[in-house]
């Protein structure tokens, strides 16, 4: 006898699966499922459209047996007990091929919507793996180096990028390499230190550090520019009587102001670190300036230390004239900027805070105007107009030839049209010095 319950087709399983689950999620509809309950309407419509299509003969080829498959259904009254053997077999074989083609069929429809796991309780299936999803258009992948920018993506956020375009979670401050910055010197002892220049000779900014720019110059650290060596520095020489070498006289100019960073980022801000007024204890600010010596007739640069420069102008005149140089350099390096200030390899013409450093020198030369030689000079000027043109012209000469030799040319025409206007100026001023109104 027959079965009273014929197979479930196993197109009307599937569904029947897909229906119970989406039952299951529209009871607990939220946000996070609207989009998992929509793609399985859409599947839901499908698999009704494809089990429409199929034939009566299609659909026998998808029934799957239950547990009682092998009851032994009965074959069909219909069938004729003409059927050969041959013709059982072509049957046969079609049967398989359909199960074959509808096998691919279920397998293109069902894969990218089913789960491969069993479970009937999970939803995680329909979904795309990440690993193929489509990359995020606002992904980190678009913040790499500015090449405009002083420290790469962000000349503020100081972020590191490496060359496949990962972000760091985290970069140490001041690490990140400038555009415009070299290391000029640096300092021994218990912990290096680098003289880090930013912006071109003409309108530098100085800072001390503890990374060198390029990483090389660490591993290759010339012993001539060891600021903290004592050989390296004419303020550190004696002479025969145990006396500095060189006095306030031989100072020329000053070029540089180099000293720690308040922060991780150098600013104009820096300079509150080295104001006289702000300022009880130096020993927590090492400072280093660029002095311009007259050596035997030649000009001299070296780094020298803040005891250098109050040995020789005292405590109080040496430091309001590093702060008031290294004001003035921040100026300068902010026209260069700007484009205000022309922005060239070489040092500028006229050193930092001038007035203080011809005030020196004037005192160790003995021409105070205030002496009594200064005076006995501009008296007998002042009787011999004739004599007094000599001696201008003179003062003229010599000003002019101290000055194209710290520059390092040897005739006024090889300066261009800002230099000699430098000139001039510091000409005017230095006349006004020694010939006042």
């Amino acid at each position: 006898m027959a079965p009273s319950t014929k197979p479930v087709p196993s197109g009307q399983k599937r569904r029947a699966k897909m229906q119970k689950r989406l039952h299951t999620l529209q009871q607990k509809e939220n946000a996070d499922n609207k989009e998992l309950i929509t793609q399985l309407q859409e599947a839901l419509k499908k698999k009704d459209e494809e089990l429409a299509s199929l034939t009566a003969e299609q659909m026998e080829t998808l029934d799957v047996e239950m547990g009682d498959d092998d009851s032994g259904e009965p074959e069909s009254p219909s069938v004729s007990d003409e059927d050969t053997a041959e013709n059982k077999k072509g049957k046969k074989k079609a049967t398989e091929d359909g199960k074959k083609k509808n096998k691919r069929s279920k397998e293109v429809i069902f894969d990218s919507i089913e789960s491969q796991d069993a479970s009937e309780d999970e939803e995680d299936g329909i979904f795309v793996k990440e690993s193929e999803r489509e990359p995020d258009s606002d992904s980190d992948s678009d913040h790499g180096f500015d090449d405009d920018s002083d420290y790469g993506s962000d000349a503020d956020s100081g972020v590191f990028i490496d060359s496949d375009r990962d972000k760091a979670l985290y970069t140490p401050p001041g690490t990140m390499p400038g555009k415009d910055v070299k290391s000029v010197g640096w300092s021994g002892g218990r912990s290096t230190r680098y003289i880090n220049m930013y912006g071109k000779k003409s309108g530098a900014r100085y800072r001390l550090e503890g990374l060198a720019f390029p990483l090389e110059y660490e591993d290759s650290r010339p012993e001539n520019e060891q600021v903290s060596n004592p050989n390296n520095r004419y303020g550190d020489e004696l002479s025969a009587s145990g006396k500095p070498k060189y006095t306030r006289r031989h100072i020329r100019g000053i070029f540089g102001v180099a000293w720690k960073a308040a922060g991780p980022r150098v600013s104009r801000h820096d300079l509150e670190c080295i104001n006289p007024e702000f300022v009880d204890n130096w020993r927590d600010v090492p400072t280093y300036v660029l002095i311009a010596w007259d050596i035997n007739g030649e000009i001299q640069k070296t780094w020298e230390t803040r005891a250098c420069l109050r040995k020789r102008w005292g405590k109080k005149d040496a430091d309001i004239a590093i702060y008031e140089a290294a004001v003035e350099a921040e100026d300068r390096y902010v026209q260069v900027k700007t484009g205000r200030r022309p922005a060239k390899s070489r040092s500028p013409s006229v050193g930092l805070a001038q007035g203080h450093v011809r005030k020196q020198r004037e005192k160790s030369l003995g021409t105070n105007r205030l002496s009594p030689s200064r005076s006995a000079r501009m008296t007998r000027t002042s009787r011999s107009p004739q004599r007094g043109t000599k001696a201008l012209e003179e003062l003229r000469q010599e000003f002019l030839s101290n000055y194209l030799e710290l520059l390092g040319v040897e005739d006024f025409t090889d300066l261009d049209t800002s230099e000699r206007r430098d000139c001039v100026n510091a000409w005017k001023e230095e006349k006004a010095l020694q010939f006042p109104a």
